[in-house]
């Protein structure tokens, strides 16, 4: 696998596996993640959800496989990340209680 092809695979299917071994380290690393509230978890996700994409394109860009006037490549970044960050709320939402 090429870098050009592990940077394409963040800018997709990927996502949640990147924030997934990120958070990984941060819940270990940082003693009191279990004590943080929900929604700053949250949040944490999201943004991880969206950086990663866009990390991913600015990446890409700089390599030359991509150019970065095409508004067109960031939106794809931006809804890959809100997608991977809705497709992980979703499947948490059974565990919310009423």
């Amino acid at each position: 696998m090429s870098l050009v092809d592990f940077l394409n695979g963040l800018r997709g299917a990927g996502i949640n596996a990147a924030v997934g071994v990120v958070l990984s380290f941060v819940a270990e690393w940082l003693p009191t993640w279990e004590q943080w509230d929900a929604r700053v978890k949250r949040v944490v996700m999201l943004v991880l959800c969206l950086a990663v994409p866009l990390a991913a394109t600015a990446g890409l860009a700089a390599l030359g496989e991509l150019n970065l006037s095409d508004v067109e490549v960031w939106w794809a970044a931006l809804l890959a990340g809100a997608t991977a960050f809705s497709a992980n709320q979703i499947a948490h939402l059974r565990q919310l209680k009423p």
